[in-house]
């Protein structure tokens, strides 16, 4: 039994299916979309739905979320009026984001608080996001870096920029910009 346990909890049985460290990173993906923006990323600020802030960071972007637990708490109460209507939706991310400040990223009812590895084979759809883009804006940000489409886009103050893909990464982007 013990052999048995062990087999199956081992590293390699429980994570064979998650992506390599480079397709995680994807800095030929990300390279395209610094490249299309073709702004200093220090002129403007980014978010991150459905992946890892840190993609976004290890590739040279500037970002408004993050996975930090060092950060000034009056930056964390700013930060969570962007998703204030996402948390009141879904009390297991509201709870996760209230008391406990590590995972400073922006969450939405639909994914709940394991949607950060949405690849770009999943048919997900984000049918009825409600973000506050005005203080996304304020604090910064200008594009969003999503893993799934935003249905409603139009209604959150978004336009679709462009879509990018790579045959070395797991994700698919969806460029929004902040209109």
């Amino acid at each position: 039994m013990q052999i048995l346990l062990l087999g199956l909890y081992n590293d390699e049985m429980i994570y064979h299916h998650k992506p390599t460290v480079k397709q995680f990173y994807a800095e030929d993906l990300f390279a395209q979309i610094k490249q299309y923006i073709s702004l200093p990323q220090e002129q403007y600020r980014v978010a991150s739905i459905g992946i890892h802030p840190a993609i976004a960071q290890y590739n040279g972007f500037y970002t408004l979320d993050t996975y930090n637990n060092f950060y000034p708490l009056s930056y964390k109460h700013q930060f969570r009026k962007i998703m204030t209507k996402e948390l009141a939706k879904n009390k297991s991310i509201r709870n996760y984001f209230d008391h406990w400040g590590g995972r400073c990223y922006i969450f939405t009812a639909q994914l709940g608080k394991k949607g950060q590895m949405v690849q770009k084979n999943s048919k997900l759809h984000l049918k009825h996001l409600e973000l506050n883009t005005d203080v996304f804006k304020e604090m910064g940000g200008r594009y969003i870096f999503s893993a799934v489409p935003i249905d409603n886009a139009f209604e959150n103050h978004l336009a679709l920029d462009k879509v990018f893909v790579s045959k070395t990464s797991v994700w698919k982007i969806y460029l929004y910009k902040v209109m």
